[in-house]
């Protein structure tokens, strides 16, 4: 069964309400890097340089599977930036407030515009950095760091 709304923020402004007391936004906002160190796939094989680049932008390291549900959403509820490989747990993007900017890293040989599509719905400032060379069969990705600081000096400035 095809379901077309009228308004295309429907979802968005649905799932919102539901949840609307668990998103409780605090004045200090927060830059997290989502880790998919415990992912089968996807994995940053170079996360610690990458953590190690991005250290002085103020960004944390979380693994979304070490939290409940309701610590997720108050988590991307307070980020003014989320950073990550592809992955479910950028679908929390939803809570997170208006502005805030999205780097995601997709693997070569693999484009999936889903996490585009719900930052511009949500009012986020996306940036995709795409192409990056995987191994092995379980598309892990090797980053280029060079690149990603490209992408955090256009995206992040010197905030």
């Amino acid at each position: 069964m095809l379901l077309w709304f009228h308004d295309k923020f429907f979802a968005i402004d649905f799932l919102r309400s539901i949840f609307k007391d668990k998103i409780k936004r605090s004045g200090a906002s927060r830059r997290i890097y989502i880790s998919r160190d415990d992912a089968r796939y996807r994995r940053v094989q170079n996360e610690n340089a990458l953590l190690a680049q991005v250290d002085h932008y103020g960004f944390e390291r979380v693994l979304l599977s070490q939290l409940s549900f309701s610590e997720q959403i108050q988590l991307f509820a307070s980020a003014d930036a989320v950073m990550a490989p592809h992955g479910a747990g950028l679908a929390n993007l939803v809570f997170s407030p208006p502005g805030c900017t999205v780097i995601e890293f997709m693997p070569q040989n693999y484009v999936n515009a889903c996490f585009w599509a719900l930052s511009e719905a949500c009012g986020h400032h996306y940036y995709c950095i795409g192409g990056v060379k995987e191994s092995g069969t379980h598309n892990h990705m090797h980053l280029d760091l060079e690149i990603l600081d490209a992408v955090c000096k256009q995206s992040l400035g010197n905030k």
